[in-house]
């Protein structure tokens, strides 16, 4: 059962997503070395700050949001650091297969996310961060991931899910920020209940000297 995290990180960790509605952000893939790649992407939506931010750091929820993260768990929060783990499933044609990361996560409130892998289960080195840059009416969103593979896992496996899903892993964060942007907008105060017959109560107000009815 999903919890009620990442990315969400890990969010940014996943390496396959679930499609949504919305413009495709500007993205680069290069490969850097033999198992090696750098992944960056632009991608700027109609939303404040404080609401991208608390897309990005909801750690514990992640999965309710993109679809190939199986588990995501805030394990520990001391001051600006967090300790995050995540298992997600990646799939391409008709392989898949389960990463694992463990993510000494660094936050700077509003500004920026950095994260780095400490198992080394799935790669050899993988980190990466958020940066956030306000705009009136807006955010823009600027992803950077460096990530080497470990042996066990095929190069063409990888290559493809990046290229086929960092694309799609925006827009369901995209699509999450418009949910909650659009929640924001339609919360009003709850409405005064109305009283009931059946439940009447009396009290006696004894400064007026009369009778209140209440529910």
């Amino acid at each position: 059962m999903k919890k009620a995290s990442a990315a969400s990180l890990l969010i940014l960790l996943c390496l396959c997503a679930k499609g949504a509605s919305g413009g495709d952000p500007v993205l680069s893939l290069q490969r850097t070395g033999n198992r090696e790649y750098h992944l960056q992407a632009r991608l700027t939506v109609d939303a404040p700050v404080e609401t991208v931010w608390a897309v990005l750091t909801d750690y514990d929820h992640l999965d309710n949001f993109i679809a190939s993260l199986k588990r995501s768990s805030l394990l520990e929060k001391k001051g600006k650091e967090r300790l995050v783990e995540q298992e997600s499933v990646g799939r391409f044609f008709i392989f898949q297969k389960t990463f694992h990361l463990l993510l000494r996560v660094r936050e700077e409130p509003r500004t920026k996310i950095e994260f780095y892998d400490i198992s080394k289960r799935d790669f050899d080195s993988y980190q990466g961060s958020w940066r956030l840059e306000p705009l009136p009416g807006k955010t823009v969103i600027i992803y950077d991931l460096q990530a080497a593979i470990g042996r066990r896992t095929p190069r063409l496996f990888l290559e493809g899910s990046f290229r086929k899903t960092a694309t799609q892993l925006l827009r369901e964060i995209e699509e999450e920020i418009r949910r909650r942007s659009a929640s924001i907008g339609r919360s009003v105060s709850p409405p005064t209940p109305l009283l009931h017959y059946s439940t009447w109560h009396r009290q006696i107000n004894k400064q007026y000297n009369c009778i209140i009815f209440y529910n």
